[in-house]
């Protein structure tokens, strides 16, 4: 009881302060009042209300001409294609995006390292996030049917409710769920502009839904056309062009298409080493995948080069025990060993090993797979009876 006298005290004191605060300042408010009044008056096509109280709830704008309050209309500025979706804007944004730090990077550890179907850095780092991401609140669900309820199912602003869904739905890995609503976006956006930067991005996307689905031929198709239409109209160099690209690469790679994916992953890395810098993880990403599409078609020399830079740049950017420098050196003993420089080999499986113990734990899946590999090599040394 006395606590709630003390507040109710409280609240009268900050009343009494209110009023007097509006007693002191009632010129500047008549005054205010007035411009408002005058302002309105002078321009009649602003929907200005006179009161919080008053207007249309369902007006986005105070223009009435304007289609959304995100969307451009007669008056406002096309700001999004003017100026966003600019080849300035986006070159300076992949400048930016070339002085992030690699250690930001989460580390990423598969289960399989000698595998056919072996994801690079790049596509576990993406499943990773994924997993992580927060469930969907029921009124992220509601929203799009909702806006599409009250504004139409081809305004700009049901069509991005829905893309935000079906992102939200990809990271979770609910990917028929997510395909279903990318595709519809896709072809909602289409009928905007087959070119237009907001149709690319969903179709990018649905082609990576469909990629993790292992459907393949169909994500080629859109990947196809996402690298196109987004390097006419943003640009070869531009990072979303290059990413396009990089998935259309391990697309192919997948359907073991390795003369094609090898073309687009060695422009890859290139573009991107010019671009974004030779450290960049995405520039080491791509290498990484180059390297092993040689390795997939023997070509063991050029994929030991690709392998060696590899691991002497991870080194120098992440360190000697991280995850990339250990995986990029076991890539690299085992094409020395496919090359019968076991000797070499042996080397490297030993101190991958060793160093995999250490970092990941004596019975780490990586660490038995060293430990198999350097066996391997000293088998055919003919060393039986080497520790």
């Amino acid at each position: 009881m006395v606590l709630l006298i003390g507040l109710l005290n409280i609240f009268r004191d900050s009343l009494e302060d209110l009023k007097q605060m509006l007693q002191q300042n009632k010129d500047i408010f008549v005054t205010t009042t007035e411009r408002t009044r005058s302002f309105r008056k002078s321009i009649a096509t602003m929907n200005v209300p006179n009161s919080i109280y008053d207007g249309d709830k369902g007006e986005r704008s105070i223009y009435p001409s304007a289609v959304s309050a995100v969307a451009p209309s007669d008056i406002e500025f096309d700001f999004d294609d003017q100026i966003v979706n600019s080849k300035v804007y986006r070159r300076t944004l992949a400048q930016a995006m070339s002085k992030t730090m690699v250690s930001d990077v989460k580390a990423i550890e598969s289960h399989v390292i000698d595998s056919s179907n072996a994801t690079t850095i790049k596509e576990v780092a993406i499943q990773q996030e994924e997993t992580s991401s927060a469930v969907p609140l029921p009124e992220d669900l509601v929203i799009p049917q909702r806006r599409q309820n009250e504004l139409g199912k081809e305004h700009v602003d049901t069509l991005a409710s829905k893309f935000r869904l079906a992102k939200r739905l990809h990271k979770q890995q609910k990917y028929i769920e997510a395909e279903e609503l990318f595709r519809e976006s896709a072809q909602e956006r289409e009928k905007v502009g087959k070119e237009h930067v907001n149709t690319l991005d969903s179709k990018f996307w649905l082609a990576c839904t469909l990629y993790h689905q292992q459907k393949y031929t169909e994500a080629e198709e859109l990947f196809q056309e996402s690298a196109l239409g987004r390097e006419k109209v943003l640009g070869k160099e531009d990072i979303d062009t290059l990413t396009s690209k990089w998935w259309l690469a391990r697309t192919l790679y997948h359907q073991q298409k390795y003369t094609k994916a090898e073309e687009l992953l060695r422009e890859s890395a290139q573009e991107q080493e010019r671009v974004l810098g030779k450290g960049h993880v995405h520039t080491l990403d791509s290498k990484d995948s180059l390297a092993r599409t040689l390795l997939k078609q023997q070509k063991y020399m050029e994929a030991e080069e690709q392998f060696r830079d590899l691991a002497q740049e991870d080194e120098r950017v992440v360190g000697k025990e991280h995850v990339y420098t250990l995986n990029s050196k076991d890539w690299l003993a085992q094409t020395l060993y496919h090359q019968q420089k076991y000797t070499e080999a042996g080397e490297l499986f030993r101190e991958l090993a060793q160093q995999r113990e250490k970092v990941l734990g004596k019975e780490h899946v990586r660490t038995l797979n060293s430990k198999d590999w350097l066996a391997k090599t000293l088998h055919k040394q003919q060393k039986y009876a080497s520790n």
